[in-house]
């Protein structure tokens, strides 16, 4: 795993103790086969191993399923920016298998 991509779970779920292996630590997108020649894009999207999108102040907001305080929430619109990026991913690598996302939390209806 990217040492990037590493140090938050390290930190916050296994007390700094995850480490990467130096054969994989530097690894991005834009090292696979497969990726392509449009620099510009490809430099930012395929070359930056996390992605941290603010969705502060665009009005986006969260609908709860349930109980206001205990249930679950969602928001669409954050949804179609991840929508977004993944569907650039996909398009600059050209991934031989399916790309899969799984959300840190799900909508209990």
């Amino acid at each position: 795993m990217n040492l990037k991509i590493a140090d938050f779970p390290s930190k916050v779920m296994y007390h700094n103790k995850l480490r990467s292996h130096k054969s994989v630590a530097s690894h991005l997108l834009g090292d696979l086969p497969n990726t392509t020649e449009d620099e510009d894009e490809a430099e930012e999207v395929l070359r930056t191993p996390v992605v941290f999108i603010d969705t502060a102040g665009l009005e986006y907001y969260e609908r709860v399923e349930g109980d206001q305080e205990d249930g679950s929430r969602c928001n669409e619109n954050e949804a179609m920016v991840v929508k977004k990026h993944i569907t650039q991913l996909v398009r600059l690598c050209r991934f031989p298998t399916p790309v899969r996302l799984h959300p840190r939390h799900l909508v209990l209806g």
